[in-house]
């Protein structure tokens, strides 16, 4: 069985340029925790709301994360 590790972290949520979605990068510090420098699957809470995804690589060893719209409408986020 695979161990279950909490990595807890803030990051900025930020538009990408020139599209209609968000993302955030996880903080070098917790995505040196994780598992792998591959793509990850987590389970998780944003601004309290839980979510279940995938960190994808950055290709600096670490990790980002696409915000799903709903994920910031249940955390009553302002971006």
């Amino acid at each position: 069985s695979r161990a279950v590790r909490l990595v807890r972290f803030s990051a900025v949520v930020r538009k990408a340029a020139g599209e209609d979605w968000h993302f955030l990068r996880v903080p070098q510090e917790a995505s040196g925790q994780l598992p792998s420098r591959a793509m990850v699957s987590v389970v998780g809470s944003f601004g309290g709301a839980p979510f279940a995804s995938t960190l994808i690589p950055d290709g600096e060893g670490g990790h980002w994360l696409r915000v799903k719209p709903e994920w910031l409408e249940a955390a009553s986020a302002v971006v």
